[in-house]
């Protein structure tokens, strides 16, 4: 007889506590080592709530269920709100899994994982998955700041690769998610030769979207913050497929709209897309065409967005707020398995490149990996960090 295991609770608690019926071969942690994982018991400034913690607690699957390894979780700004409260998606809370402190939320949103256990029931999602296979979260909130848990298997989704000579990577399969198929969201629907605009050009989303509208067939306009290495940042975005690059000097200059109406040639220019708000959102707006839209995906200035009205009333501009997170929700199954598809195929292909990273390597005890996670956030808050950070547990 196995051992008696933590109990899970009511349906719909974190699958990282264990259920005490219908359970399936060795206990995990025999085979994977306690199960770790960067949390917080209450939100605050991230620096000081977040911290490491394990948990050695039997682990066993229960039908429809897997176990997966993450192999790579990124750090992206939405992550820290959660931290901070102020995001409007909340995490989940996981009973017990601090063995000291009790309940805790386990940070991430995030990662790619590889399938180690499959529980045995043909009639789930878990005859759809084996062990081996790359899988990524469908839902939000799935705390992949970790490195193993157990899933529903209707709970992630399984990354196409090919079996051999594969180019999807774990850093483009662990990024994927947030960058790759809001841009994706946001692009998909453009007309074919037109012209977009975007602000924050050299962000993740923002090269994500440059080399999802080049497969599209649609041209970029790209504005990034004055920079001394602007000739890095240009050379770079071109060769992801940028069409024009500019500083925001530029697209705050009036005489801008006379040389803007010549690189264009008269194509279409009916989109924008705002990841910084504030006076760059504007500038933006007054170039497009009559009957524009406006999207915001994000305000990473954390200056208002302000339409004058006659772009409102004479220019037809509509402004609209774009959240993954929501749209991504809203979408069948099979959808989100074609979205996905698309991007893997474009990487295959060699048509999507990894974006800039730094692999950050978790090791050592519980407060060895906080103090880790705490450098990295001073970094970030210097403005230390010119590229995606991932995280890996040793």
């Amino acid at each position: 007889m196995l051992p008696q295991p933590l109990l899970r609770g009511k349906r719909g608690l974190s699958p990282f506590i264990v259920v005490t019926k219908r359970l399936y071969g060795t206990n995990l942690v025999d085979i994977l080592g306690p199960r770790r994982a960067l949390v917080h018991k209450n939100t605050g400034e991230p620096r000081t709530v977040l911290y490491g913690a394990s948990n050695t607690q039997q682990v066993h699957l229960r039908p429809g269920e897997v176990a997966i390894k993450f192999l790579l979780s990124p750090i992206n700004p939405a992550n820290l709100n959660t931290v901070e409260g102020t995001y409007p998606s909340k995490p989940i809370l996981v009973p017990g899994f601090d063995e000291k402190n009790g309940d805790v939320f386990i940070g991430g949103n995030e990662g790619v994982a590889e399938v180690v256990k499959v529980a045995p029931n043909e009639q789930t999602d878990t005859a759809m998955l084996k062990e081996g296979d790359w899988v990524v979260m469908r839902k939000a909130q799935s705390g992949t700041w970790t490195n193993w848990r157990v899933m529903n298997a209707s709970e992630v989704l399984r990354v196409p690769r090919k079996p051999v000579g594969s180019k999807v990577t774990e850093v483009f399969a662990a990024t994927m998610m947030v960058n790759g198929l809001t841009a994706l969201g946001l692009v998909s629907g453009i007309e074919p030769g037109s012209h977009l605009l975007q602000n924050g050009a050299n962000s993740g989303v923002g090269q994500a979207v440059i080399q999802v509208a080049k497969n599209l067939n649609v041209k970029t306009i790209n504005f990034v913050r004055d920079r001394e290495d602007f000739s890095d940042v240009e050379k770079h975005l071109k060769e992801l497929g940028a069409t024009h690059i500019f500083p925001y000097s530029k697209l705050l200059d009036r005489a801008f709209k006379k040389e803007f109406a010549a690189l264009r040639k008269g194509s279409p220019t009916k989109h924008a897309f705002n990841g910084i708000g504030g006076a760059t959102a504007t500038a933006m707006g007054a170039l497009l065409d009559q009957d524009g839209h406006l999207f915001s995906y994000g305000g990473m200035s954390k200056e208002p967005l302000k339409i004058p009205v006659g772009l409102q009333i004479f220019r037809g501009l509509t402004c609209h707020g774009y959240w993954h997170s929501r749209v991504w929700s809203s979408l069948s199954q099979d959808t989100q398995a074609e979205w996905v598809n698309r991007l893997t195929s474009w990487k295959e292909n060699g048509e999507f490149q990894d974006p800039k990273h730094e692999i950050i390597t978790l090791k050592g005890d519980d407060s060895a990996v906080g103090d880790q996670m705490r450098e990295v956030l001073d970094r970030l808050q210097k403005g230390m960090v010119g590229s995606k950070l991932l995280l890996k547990w040793e």
